[in-house]
């Protein structure tokens, strides 16, 4: 029941922000580095959750 709250409304969603705030930083508020921060951060959160959560 709270696997799904964790997975995606906690750590995906905030590596998503946490991406896309960084690449928009670091690569000078540029619209497509910013989208590519937000995807690349949810790829990322998303598997790092999953392979947490098969321990």
């Amino acid at each position: 029941m709270i696997k799904p709250i964790f997975k995606f409304g906690g750590v995906t969603f905030c590596f998503m922000l946490l991406g896309g705030t960084y690449f928009g930083l670091v690569q000078g508020q540029y619209v497509a580095w910013i989208s590519f921060g937000y995807l690349f951060g949810a790829i990322l959160g998303y598997l790092l959750t999953e392979m947490l959560l098969q321990i």
